[in-house]
């Protein structure tokens, strides 16, 4: 049973430069009711997590769940309970503006050209498999327990969700990649970055949903020299 992976900037960051960004930055983020100023733009990505929301609502205006291999954004179906933190971070690399980085990490180089070509219970399974990336978690979120793989008495409440912004140029939706949904889920166009009153409107329902205050919610960002 894999260790939970705490949301916080000491932890990411490190974790983001081992992937490979060596000029990621992670920020806190205190509160939804206004876009703070304080973190540099653009946002690349969002990381949420909070009590899993449960199913997609199919009422949300302007969202879809898409198909499990669409081409819009490169998403990995979760298989090993806790892992929904590298699982978040991997989304966030292979999508919107962090996919467009030169990673210094051959691991990180591979992974994602592999995964770009295969579908997704292809890269589920990779992930599941690997173990570099199981090493890479175990680094940051500490070394699993000796529990039998799946014990839901022993997963975490908590879970992960990325927000991240259209890869290819004239995609401005941004998009949902939880690894527990059936897909990955767009949502609204947007102006600029994932720093966006339509993703803090998104987040919000979700944080009321849940009606929990056990929320965290970072922004990753990078700086133009890599």
């Amino acid at each position: 049973m894999w260790k939970p992976l705490e949301n916080n900037p000491e932890v990411l960051e490190p974790y983001l430069r081992k992937l490979g960004i060596l000029n990621a930055s992670v920020f806190d983020l205190f509160t939804l009711d206004e876009i703070p100023e304080y973190i540099p733009r653009p946002v690349a990505a969002l990381l949420l997590v909070l009590p899993s929301p449960g199913k997609f609502d199919k009422s949300q205006k302007e969202s879809k769940l898409l198909s499990a291999d669409s081409k819009e954004v490169v998403w990995f179906p979760q298989l090993v309970s806790n892992a929904c933190g590298t699982v978040a971070l991997v989304h966030a690399i292979a999508n919107g503006n962090l996919s467009k980085q030169k990673y210094n990490s051959k691991f990180t180089k591979d992974l994602l050209k592999n995964a770009r070509e295969q579908t997704a219970d292809e890269r589920a399974k990779m992930l599941k498999d690997s173990e570099e990336v199981a090493k890479l978690h175990a680094e940051f979120a500490g070394e699993p327990d000796e529990e039998e793989e799946g014990d839901e008495e022993d997963e975490t409440d908590l879970h992960y969700i990325c927000f991240v912004k259209g890869t290819q140029e004239h995609d401005c939706h941004f998009y949902e990649l939880d690894g527990r949904r059936e897909g990955p889920i767009q949502h609204s166009e947007i102006e600029n970055d994932v720093l966006d009153p339509k993703v803090f409107s998104v987040i919000k329902d979700y944080v009321q949903k849940t009606n929990s205050p056990y929320f965290s919610l970072v922004a990753i960002t990078t700086t133009d020299d890599n």
